[in-house]
């Protein structure tokens, strides 16, 4: 388990006790709480940034059509136009 040290201000460390007091935690689990989420929020806003680029050049990917087809053969799977659709292309080169 990581440990360490933490230096604040008298003003920071009397708002940190109070705000984990008010929410019934220690100061250790409120800190922990405020670390999680922001990992979270990380996460999150990466997850973002990624789809946000995605897309933005030209990409093959003709090669995930044998796999969808493949997928929607799969037993206990619905037969419709869409999966027919998808099931009966042929990759046409380059796709955007």
């Amino acid at each position: 388990m990581f440990s360490t040290t933490l230096r604040i201000s008298d003003d920071l460390g009397d708002y940190l006790q109070g705000a984990a007091r008010s929410s019934a935690l220690s100061v250790n689990a409120f800190l922990t709480g405020l670390i999680e989420r922001e990992r979270e929020e990380a996460r999150r806003r990466r997850l973002a940034q990624d789809w946000a680029a995605y897309g933005q050049e030209e990409q093959d990917i003709s090669y995930t059509l044998s796999a969808q087809a493949e997928l929607l053969d799969t037993p206990g799977q619905r037969g419709d136009k869409a999966s027919d659709s998808i099931r009966n292309s042929k990759p046409k080169g380059r796709m955007v």
